[in-house]
């Protein structure tokens, strides 16, 4: 019994992790010079998608407000014009279907069979289709407009997952920016 409360302990945390962020960086780049930010445009979603994709404008809000409180936790302050900002930033939101599929036989062993006359039959396939959301933050040089970082999170979605986007947007905006300035 105290073995499977252990493995279900084990099982529930490994659920509950968030999935690591990828990051891209412009190795030239001289991160130690940056210290205020701006939003690279008005609406600083790229590519902001359509019915059903359309990302929300409280989603909109609660990621611009994520990605601003985690660059001023690490320090960053906003610029008074985008003209005074040491770099600029800007954020997509998409999502796409993952489809997989696994082969597996039957199990029964056929020695009536002759020659390769049973290979292919009695297979079995299982597809499967998953939602993955994903959240991509940019970062641009203010001077030169060069792209020198970039963030990507992402992870299956589920219908509940859905109805709480925003919290789970918030958290992946945190987790991507983690990693910036690169060490």
């Amino acid at each position: 019994m105290k073995h499977a409360i252990v493995a279900a302990t084990l099982l529930l945390l490994a659920a509950c992790a968030a999935p690591q962020p990828r990051t891209d960086v412009d190795r030239s780049a001289n991160f130690t010079r940056l210290h205020s930010f701006a939003w690279l445009a008005e609406d600083p979603l790229f590519q902001p998608g359509e019915g059903d994709r359309a990302v929300s404008l409280l989603n909109r809000r609660r990621v611009v407000e994520a990605i601003e409180a985690a660059l001023a936790a690490r320090g960053f302050t906003p610029a008074s014009s985008r003209d005074a900002a040491d770099f600029t930033i800007v954020y997509s939101v998409g999502t796409r279907e993952r489809v997989s599929g696994t082969t597996f036989g039957d199990g029964f062993y056929r020695p009536w069979s002759w020659g390769w006359s049973n290979y292919g039959r009695d297979m079995n396939l299982d597809v499967r289709s998953d939602l993955e959301g994903r959240l991509a933050i940019d970062i641009l040089d203010a001077a030169s407009k060069k792209p020198i970082w970039h963030g990507v999170s992402g992870d299956v979605l589920g219908a509940l997952d859905l109805d709480q986007s925003g919290v789970r947007l918030v958290r992946a905006a945190q987790t991507v920016l983690e990693r910036f300035p690169p060490r």
